[in-house]
């Protein structure tokens, strides 16, 4: 049997015209964050944590949301995106 802390669990559900997107990781160390997105834990910083912004400018860019938790050891990504993004952005 697989230990729950080893599962990442991804959720997706919709309500009206918006979907969200939730994923969840455990972790073993405390994330730190800056502007609300976790900074990189590798030595080189100047080559890494470029993914997470990635993620946010592409999420802004079609209308939605990024929440990013860190509670109980646990890692929690929350998109919230517009089902037709052409529709909201005006």
């Amino acid at each position: 049997m697989t230990h729950p802390r080893w599962v990442i669990n991804v959720r997706f559900s919709s309500q009206g015209n918006l979907m969200l997107i939730q994923i969840q990781n455990y972790h073993q160390r405390r994330l730190r964050f800056r502007n609300g997105l976790p900074i990189t834990t590798h030595q080189d910083a100047t080559r890494h944590g470029f993914g997470m912004k990635s993620m946010l400018h592409t999420v802004e860019q079609y209308g939605g949301t990024m929440q990013v938790d860190d509670t109980d050891s646990v890692f929690t990504l929350r998109i919230l995106l517009p089902k037709n993004p052409e529709s909201s952005t005006g």
